[in-house]
């Protein structure tokens, strides 16, 4: 389980990025997005890691919506 409280076999994305819930006082819940090399995080997850997601991560990251305020994921 991840910090964030979301498990390490549902956080990962394509490309090894990977999704986490934000801890921030101003920001808590809220879904964000980690590149491999965590160098780059976003609030949207970039379009060509959402073309290669297979339908259990689609699924995945509907379920974790659900529960967490996200912005800009509208496609998945």
């Amino acid at each position: 389980m991840c910090h964030c409280g979301i498990s390490i076999v549902d956080s990962v994305l394509p490309d090894n990025w990977s999704v986490h819930r934000s801890q921030d006082e101003e920001t808590k819940g809220r879904l964000f997005f980690v590149s491999p090399d965590n160098t780059t995080t976003s609030w949207t997850l970039p379009e060509r890691i959402v073309r290669k997601m297979n339908p259990q991560q689609i699924e995945t990251l509907k379920r974790l919506r659900s529960g967490a305020r996200v912005y800009g994921v509208a496609n998945v």
